[in-house]
């Protein structure tokens, strides 16, 4: 009943209070009381500042403390993240194919859940899981996850940025050895012109991009 009666609700509040905490002010207890259902941190700060003990039914942990809390949790999961990014590295270079795999999908799903499907720590695993893939032969499975790469890497870096033209190399190459020599083609040439717009030609990225870019067109007879 005293819920469907604020004013009836608010004197049981004040009571409440007067009887827990005496050496709040009448002022205090309140507005105090007319607040704790929509702002229960007011109240927790209002005792906290007085060195009293939160006794009161209604009390919630101030809002700081659940940003706290939220914030701890989201440092352990990186640091999570971090290891395991760590361990499917080291089997991915001792060529532990099977166990790198397994790992960077659980990297992938876990970077997709913590940081988000654009952000660049998502975009990266994408490539490392694309590059394992296609070293055990899945050339379908890397195509997949490079060109997902890529259109976030787009979205995220920007189409000229280094990371990006590496990532589409790699998709060009995969493309290259799938067959798809048309797109691997266009995907090549767009490569080497990004590269020439960041550096000279005698650049290491734009020579290998070139080197890539005229294997596809030997194959179709272009070269």
């Amino acid at each position: 009943r005293s819920e469907k009666n604020p004013w009836t609700r608010d004197k049981l509040l004040v009571c409440s209070l007067s009887i827990q905490h005496p050496a709040l002010s009448l002022a205090t207890m309140l507005r105090l009381a007319t607040r704790i259902p929509r702002r229960p941190a007011l109240y927790a700060r209002a005792i906290h500042a007085r060195g009293l003990a939160p006794t009161f039914s209604f009390f919630e942990p101030p809002a700081e403390e659940e940003r706290d809390k939220a914030e701890t949790a989201a440092v352990k999961n990186e640091q999570r993240l971090l290891r395991l990014n760590a361990e499917a590295v080291e089997h991915h270079n001792v060529g532990h194919l099977s166990r790198a795999q397994s790992l960077f999908e659980q990297l992938v799903d876990g970077r997709r859940e913590h940081n988000g499907e654009l952000h660049p720590h998502t975009i990266y695993a994408l490539g490392w899981l694309a590059d394992v893939c296609r070293r055990r032969g899945d050339l379908a499975g890397a195509t997949s996850n490079a060109r997902e790469a890529v259109s976030s890497a787009r979205t995220t870096l920007g189409s000229a940025h280094a990371d990006t033209l590496g990532m589409i190399t790699n998709l060009s190459t995969m493309l290259q050895e799938k067959g798809e020599l048309a797109e691997a083609e266009k995907l090549g040439r767009e490569v080497v012109k990004g590269y020439r717009k960041r550096e000279p030609d005698g650049c290491e990225d734009t020579l290998s991009a070139i080197s890539v870019l005229s294997q596809v067109l030997l194959r179709r007879g272009k070269a």
